[in-house]
């Protein structure tokens, strides 16, 4: 059983390491403009770099079917084609209503002197990055399906340290806010070319026929669409609400604290990716709990040992800012509610792999709701620790829900006997209807 579970943790390792490094120097990026940018335009800098985020993570889960049917070698050139001109959309079409949408959140706001015209280019610049990314990161999840993971290393680092190279560069010169979308747009276009070099080639020996992908795609990119947007609402779209009922400088603390604490969170997602694979593999009810503890095991202690680091340096970076209690108060609340989610994380990817993403929707519909209940009572009082309060509780409320639940999704998934984990559940005659 050690071997076992030591043979899991390399492969996860194998996989996520590349993925693991390049998030972790994507996500510490951002923070550095606080070194070099005033309060105001940190504002601008930290709404932007949301868009980014939310840009890239609005896949319709093109990445985890990508992993899935890369492992089950049935993936053709033309649905790499499919899955590439998906995950290219969110980008553009997000970018667009964003843009428009900047100048009367400028005025609502009133947090920065930043000319609107500026901050609107560079959006446009932050979409067009993050679309070639996206295209990216598809082809990076080819290869941990594949277990390439010399090109996923490849793919993956080429952008993320081309990003963080472009960046730093130009906050250096002076370049202000504009650093984050020259960054971005370099990062971006590294990543595609090198992913198309890696992986434009389908699977040799694949075929479409009587296998229903079209119903596969459907099913990821409608859950998958929707979980995402449930998950921005508690992740990305905060700050935003914050921003109309906080000073920049409050904005800026909890800004910093929450990319700090998300840092090892973002790490371990990366590192957990591999568990989508696992889940395409495994055909046993028993094996799937076990790597399901496994995992959870891992990814909780890491994230105690990481969040510790991050915390600290968050306190360290905000000296001066706030109150010392305020501050220690932020920190402490977001650690807490990002430590609990990134649990989920293990049951998420592994029926994801499984072939069944919908099950992620039943903690974030009620973790959606609740945050939005949040920012409309801050948002109507006008007081933001409201806000922070609020997202917190709902955060750590609904992910320790579904950690307590997971295992037993799990076992309307996998059967307790082998069958072929290729046949979709549904006409296996599995044990119970999935919802």
């Amino acid at each position: 059983m050690k071997q076992k579970r030591s043979t899991d943790y390399l492969k996860l390792l194998r996989g996520g390491a590349p993925a693991l490094v390049s998030s972790g120097v994507v996500a510490v990026v951002p923070l550095t403009g606080a070194l070099f940018l005033s309060t105001s335009d940190y504002a601008v800098w930290a709404l932007v770099s949301t868009l980014s985020t939310i840009f890239i993570i609005f896949d319709f889960g093109t990445t985890s079917l990508a992993t899935k049917l890369a492992a089950e070698r049935r993936l053709s050139r033309k649905f790499v084609a499919k899955l590439a001109a998906i995950t290219a959309a969110p980008p553009v079409i997000l970018g667009a209503c964003a843009v428009l949408l900047w100048p009367l959140y400028s005025h609502l706001s009133d947090i920065t002197s930043a000319p609107t015209d500026r901050v609107m280019w560079l959006i446009v610049a932050v979409s067009a990055g993050t679309t070639m990314r996206s295209v990216g990161v598809v082809f990076a999840a080819i290869s941990l399906g594949r277990e390439n993971f010399g090109k996923r290393t490849a793919i993956l680092l080429a952008g993320a340290l081309t990003q963080a190279t472009a960046t730093v560069a130009s906050l250096a010169i002076g370049t202000g806010y504009w650093s984050l979308g020259i960054g971005v747009v370099a990062g971006g276009l590294a990543q595609f070319l090198i992913g198309i070099l890696c992986e434009r080639r389908g699977d040799s020996f694949s075929s479409e026929d009587g296998i229903d992908l079209s119903s596969l795609l459907k099913r990821f990119v409608t859950v998958k669409g929707l979980a995402t947007a449930l998950g921005i609402i508690a992740t990305q779209l905060d700050r935003w609400a914050l921003g109309l009922v906080a000073d920049p400088s409050l904005l800026a603390t909890y800004d910093i604290s929450t990319r700090l604490a998300t840092i090892p969170k973002i790490a371990l997602i990366a590192l957990a990716a591999g568990l989508i694979s696992e889940g395409a593999r495994t055909a046993r009810l028993s094996e799937a709990l076990r790597m399901l503890a496994s995992s959870q095991r891992m990814v909780g202690l890491l994230y105690i040992a990481a969040g510790s680091v991050t915390g600290t340096i968050a306190w360290i970076m905000l000296q001066g800012r706030e109150p010392d209690l305020l501050v220690i108060g932020i920190i402490a609340v977001v650690s807490i509610a990002q430590g609990a989610n990134v649990v989920t994380i293990s049951a998420t990817l592994l029926l994801t792999g499984a072939g069944h993403p919908e099950f992620e929707l039943r903690y974030l519909a009620p973790l959606a709701v609740a945050c939005l209940v949040a920012y409309g009572a801050a948002i109507g009082t006008g007081e933001p620790l409201l806000l922070i309060g609020g997202w917190a509780i709902a955060m750590t409320v609904t992910s320790i829900g579904f950690i307590i639940r997971a295992p037993r999704f799990m076992t309307g998934v996998w059967p307790n006997v082998h069958e072929d984990r290729f046949v979709p559940q549904s006409e296996k005659g599995s044990p119970r209807e999935v919802s």
